[in-house]
């Protein structure tokens, strides 16, 4: 009987899930997003471009222009271990500023609030939701491969 109530209760959860007004992803402090955009996070495909803040690679796109009020989805599509991580500024740092920190996931976050991190997200899956609040340029890397470049921008607006 156990069993079959937290199956139960699983299907429910999945229900409401989905539906419109229903619960909202997290990292969106109770709104729910009007759009989400996801950023494909992949080293092998994603190449090397010029971004207004820097040489970028590792995310499609790698500047990504967005609406305030849309939510932000990091989807790793690779085989290896990335994150996507909050960096200040108006232009990449050369040398990495993202502590061990970066490997944990933020929850109840905003992109305008700063220091937000996917976490580490394994080959395959995917991040949280972070909500767009404020129009602004906002830039990212991964924890693990910063060094090589592996950057991007959130231009909202």
């Amino acid at each position: 009987m156990t069993r079959i109530r937290t199956y139960a209760c699983i299907a429910v959860l999945s229900l409401v899930a989905c539906t419109p007004g229903g619960v909202t992803p997290s990292g969106t402090s109770g709104v729910t997003p009007q759009n989400i955009v996801a950023i494909d996070v992949n080293l092998a495909r994603n190449g090397l471009v010029q971004t207004p803040a820097g040489p970028a690679l590792g995310f499609s796109a790698e500047t990504t222009t967005v609406a305030v009020g849309d939510g932000i989805r990091f989807v790793n599509s690779d085989n290896t271990q990335h994150t996507a991580s909050f960096v200040s500024g108006s232009t990449f740092p050369s040398s990495s500023p993202l502590q061990f920190s970066a490997t944990s996931p933020s929850s109840g976050v905003t992109v305008s609030s700063g220091n937000w991190s996917s976490g580490a997200m394994a080959a395959g899956t995917s991040s949280q939701v972070f909500l767009v609040d404020k129009p602004g340029v906002y830039l990212f890397g991964c924890f693990y491969h910063y060094s090589g470049k592996m950057r991007g921008e959130i231009d909202a607006r």
